[in-house]
C-alpha cells in the first residue's frame, strides 16, 4: 500500500464554495496519475460511492470509482493544513466488490457497517455530474 505525502502547489483559497467532497476528487485525480495504479479524470465512468471526514486542520474523503475499462478502485484523498506547509496524501487501492460487507483498507478508510467510523453516502450525483459521468 503506497502512501505518499504531497505538497499542494496550487493552493487557491477561493474553491472554498466548492463541496469538499468535489474538491478533494479534483484534487486527487490531479495527483492519482503519477501513482502506480494511477488513473486520470478521463478514466472514470462513475463515482459509485464517497465519505466524508473533516475537523479544524484535517480533512479525509475517499471514493469508490469504476473505471471506463470495468475496474474499481478505492481512492483516499487527505489534506492536512495543521503545519505552515499545507500537505496533501493520496492512496490508490483496486478493489474486487464492494457489496462484500466492511472493507477496511487503512485506519482512515470507513467501514460499511461499523458505527463506530464513519459510513459510505451513495449521494454521488454531484460528483458525476461534475465529473461529466454517470
Amino acid at each position: 500500500m503506497d502512501r505518499s505525502l504531497l505538497i499542494d502547489p496550487a493552493y487557491d483559497d477561493s474553491l472554498m464554495s466548492v463541496p469538499l467532497s468535489l474538491h478533494s476528487l479534483e484534487r486527487a485525480l490531479v495527483l492519482a496519475p503519477a501513482k502506480p495504479n494511477g488513473f486520470g479524470r478521463a478514466d472514470i465512468k462513475r463515482v459509485e460511492h464517497y465519505s466524508e471526514f473533516v475537523d479544524a486542520a484535517f480533512s479525509n474523503n475517499a471514493y469508490v470509482v469504476e473505471l471506463k475499462d470495468g475496474r474499481r478502485f478505492f481512492l483516499e484523498y487527505s489534506c492536512d493544513e495543521s503545519t505552515s506547509a499545507r500537505s496533501e496524501y493520496i492512496e490508490i487501492e483496486q478493489m474486487e466488490n464492494f457489496s462484500d460487507g466492511p472493507i477496511i483498507l487503512t485506519p482512515t478508510f470507513p467501514g460499511l457497517n461499523d458505527p463506530h467510523r464513519l459510513s459510505w453516502c451513495d449521494d454521488v450525483d454531484h460528483l458525476n455530474e461534475a465529473l461529466g459521468a454517470g
